[in-house]
């Protein structure tokens, strides 16, 4: 299977993890009944945790991961790992953040959001259908708009969520996502009609410890060390 090329202002990036572990997790989880309330929540989204998708694109299907580098208050910094057999090195083209579990900025070449679109998309919580927030800063100026109420399954539980259109105005670059409620990330993108990316598990820290990348290494996104 192949997986797709991250397009420009993307709401997720892309990397390798094995086939067959993944693929497990997922016949697991659709045998699975939705936990109790007293089931343990989603491990904390922090460094060393990753994020692990299920890409299908034109029929066919592959798998990638997202590990986090550094949180803040209203952001998540990832890096894209591509191959699981040994660590890759932080670079500009393999990290990016997200904001609000939402909304993407590469840190190769995409401004990061201002300081009232960062606010406008903190504010969008607790959803509401209907609500937009307005991405000027980024090319073409995108509009987020909150959709209907929906659910995500997700590791033995299922999670309120909302549908979340990013709108280029343009049906051939708008990403249709789905976001968790109660947890800042994105478990859903539809890229178009025949691709789509599907969030499978999502992994606690281990005890290696990350080192934090350099202003070099962040690019476009060095100016987040003044919030670290």
């Amino acid at each position: 299977m192949k997986v797709n090329e991250i397009p420009k202002g993307a709401a997720s990036g892309f990397r390798l993890f094995p086939v067959a572990p993944v693929a497990a997790a997922a016949v697991l989880a659709s045998l699975s009944c939705p936990a109790s309330a007293d089931e343990p929540a989603l491990p904390e989204l922090e460094a060393g945790s990753s994020v692990f998708w299920s890409s299908s694109t034109g029929g066919s299907a592959d798998t990638f991961r997202e590990r986090v580098v550094l949180t803040g208050d209203d952001w998540v910094l990832y890096q894209s790992i591509f191959d699981t057999e040994e660590d890759e090195a932080m670079s500009p083209d393999s990290l990016f953040l997200l904001y609000g579990g939402i909304d993407y900025r590469s840190c190769f070449d995409t401004p990061l959001p201002t300081e009232a679109e960062r606010d406008a998309i903190k504010a969008l919580r607790p959803f509401s259908e209907g609500a937009t927030v307005e991405l000027a800063s980024l090319e073409d100026d995108p509009v987020v708009r909150v959709g209907a109420a929906t659910e995500y399954f997700l590791m033995g539980q299922t999670h309120p969520a909302h549908e979340v259109l990013i709108d280029y105005g343009d049906e051939d670059l708008n990403e249709k996502l789905v976001v968790l409620d109660d947890y800042p990330l994105t478990v859903v993108i539809d890229w178009d009609d025949s691709s789509q990316d599907r969030v499978m598990m999502v992994s606690g820290a281990k005890t290696t410890k990350i080192t934090p990348p350099t202003a070099s290494q962040l690019g476009a996104c060095a100016a987040i060390l003044d919030e670290y």
